[in-house]
């Protein structure tokens, strides 16, 4: 086996700090199917990893303090907010998902 192949399983999580605010209308639907009249798609946010994220074997595949870029992917009715990554900082490297 490949031991640069590391894979992480599907529903992985860590805990992250938001450090940027999200702030949308109440009655904005900002969903996938529909253009949005405001730039809140296209925006930026930040989350900064508080733990590592790693596979099953232990190998860190994000250290704690790797800042996540995402952009928001839907916010439902009830408010909440999916987000998709789209960048990786890791020690001031950036890395394009």
């Amino acid at each position: 086996m490949d031991q640069n192949n590391y894979q992480l399983t599907v529903g992985a999580s860590v805990n992250g700090k938001l450090l940027t605010p999200l702030i949308w209308s109440k009655g904005h639907n900002n969903n996938s199917n529909q253009k949005s009249t405001n730039n809140s798609k296209s925006e930026k946010f930040i989350i900064k990893l508080e733990q590592p994220l790693n596979t099953q074997s232990g190998f860190v595949v994000l250290p704690k303090g790797s800042r996540i870029v995402a952009q928001i992917n839907n916010i439902n009715e009830r408010g909440f907010v999916s987000l998709q990554a789209t960048q990786v900082l890791i020690d001031e490297e950036e890395y394009i998902l």
